[in-house]
């Protein structure tokens, strides 16, 4: 059963607000009440730039569950300025009433900002994974709307989910197998582009002689390596030839191997990423 909210009246604890702050206290909390009104009476924001349908069944089973928590803030009107999620929740359990604040002392252009900082303050909070699976572990066969069962099973067991993150991306980089598309190797002219390089190296010359060796690898940065021509060359070469590409990382055949010579790093920080462990 579905416990509603009665109208509630706020009423601010004048000792524990120093004298200073009682008077913007009172403007922007005397007049925090909460009533409740038929949902027809209720109109959403036309132009609200928050795309929530995917949510709304979250929040419905969150509201069957723990109760209609948080009111909808609307306008006079019954314009909804904060709440479009809640509502159409409420309407998908076909409820008559609805909890609502109304915020008589927003101007349309506050509660047209209002309406956007509320949205984007959200995004801002992320999770602190080790204490979520902690919390989580303490609780026992309580269902938690939003989360699928495999979401919760990956974030309680991270090393499960780390290695079946990594598989998914070492299976990925074993199916990229290249086919050769020419009879012939390229010429070795196709593999690179150093023009710049060459520029850059003309200048030598008017540096000091203990920093040349310097100059010079720094110029041979700015070589374009041309990944589908080495790729070819690669496809047509010796055994021997093929092996020193790979150990110089001009092509990737070996997932597993590039993940120990750490080629495949950001790869790992991404799965640290995505396990909260960053």
């Amino acid at each position: 059963m579905i416990k509603y909210l009665t109208r509630v009246n706020v009423t601010i604890a004048r000792k524990d607000l120093g004298a200073k702050h009682m008077k913007g206290a009172e403007t922007r909390f005397s007049n925090c009440e909460v009533e409740l009104w038929p949902i027809k009476r209720l109109k959403p924001y036309d132009n609200n730039p928050r795309q929530n349908d995917r949510a709304v069944s979250a929040v419905a089973e969150s509201i069957k569950r723990y109760g209609f928590r948080q009111p909808i803030v609307v306008d006079p009107d019954g314009l909804i300025i904060v709440g479009h999620t809640r509502w159409k929740a409420a309407k998908k359990l076909k409820l008559k009433v609805v909890p609502v604040h109304v915020a008589h002392d927003l101007t349309p252009e506050e509660a047209r900002a209002y309406r956007i900082a509320d949205n984007k303050t959200g995004e801002l909070a992320i999770w602190d994974y080790p204490l979520l699976r902690l919390e989580l572990s303490q609780l026992k066969d309580i269902p938690l709307p939003g989360f699928t069962d495999t979401e919760l099973k990956k974030i309680l067991d991270k090393e499960a989910y780390r290695r079946e993150l990594r598989e998914k991306y070492v299976r990925r980089a074993e199916k990229m197998i290249y086919t050769p598309k020419r009879d012939k190797p390229p010429r070795i002219s196709e593999l690179f582009d150093d023009s710049r390089a060459q520029e850059l190296l003309k200048y030598e010359s008017q540096l000091p002689e203990e920093l040349r060796p310097f100059w010079r690898a720094a110029c041979y940065r700015h070589c374009r390596f041309r990944f589908d021509q080495i790729a070819e060359y690669y496809a047509h070469a010796p055994k021997e030839i093929q092996r020193l590409f790979e150990e110089c990382a001009l092509v990737i055949v070996d997932a597993e191997f590039a993940f120990k010579k750490g080629w495949l790093s950001v790869t790992e920080s991404v799965l640290d990423e995505l396990l909260g462990d960053s």
